[in-house]
């Protein structure tokens, strides 16, 4: 593999170098491009802070072209969201969803807390696991705020006494811990944000979401 540094780098630069899949004279090309190329710098910081799900700097989040571009280069990775929602003036802008996940919006229903004369933007998304089936009603309440109303079902052929909880993450860190009550629990004034929504039982994992709002 001849790697010409002059040049900007292709995705597959970008994969194979992520990856370790270089040998030193070509990881040395790449190298000294990015040093040169203030393009190719930018994107490759941002790109890897995306797969890492590291903090955000004070430059700024990371562009949503680069979020699709990180996850077409690695579709495996982890720590990918599950779905990306922005926050627009009345509803949501889809900027990724995880092929794993059903996506459904917008959806003309009741609002999830409280009665309003109009319905603002709701998206619901769901996701199956081995022994339940999750569902995640998320509501714009304004330009900053959201919440999440989250359903679990259990579905195995002879579902036991369940002690669901449902746990919010973000940044490793705790939120909010709750008991699953008639199937459901409420996430309120959720602020934008990397997030982790994980379904326990009896303090076993049985399935996790991950959602970033911005």
């Amino acid at each position: 593999m001849y790697l010409d540094y002059t040049k900007c780098l292709s995705d597959t630069d970008f994969g194979a170098y992520r990856d370790g899949n270089l040998s030193l004279r070509e990881k040395d090309a790449i190298d000294r491009h990015v040093t040169a190329c203030k393009q190719c710098w930018s994107d490759f910081v941002a790109i890897h802070r995306v797969v890492l799900d590291e903090q955000e700097d004070e430059s700024g989040t990371v562009p949503e072209y680069l979020v699709k571009k990180a996850i077409d280069i690695f579709p495996a990775e982890k720590s990918f969201f599950d779905v990306v929602l922005g926050l627009v003036k009345d509803t949501f802008k889809v900027v990724s969803c995880s092929p794993h996940l059903t996506m459904e919006m917008p959806v003309p229903a009741g609002v999830i807390r409280g009665n309003h004369d109009t319905c603002p933007g709701i998206v619901v998304l769901k996701k199956s696991f081995q022994d339940i089936s999750v569902e995640l009603d998320v509501e714009k309440l304004n330009k900053d705020l959201c919440n999440i109303r989250v359903s679990v079902k259990d579905v195995r052929e002879s579902p036991m006494n369940s002690a669901f909880r449902v746990e919010l993450l973000s940044q490793g860190r705790e939120l909010a811990s709750m008991p699953v009550e008639g199937g459901e629990a409420l996430l309120e004034d959720i602020a934008r944000a990397r997030y982790v929504i994980r379904v326990t039982e009896k303090g076993n994992v049985l399935g996790e979401i991950s959602l970033k709002i911005q």
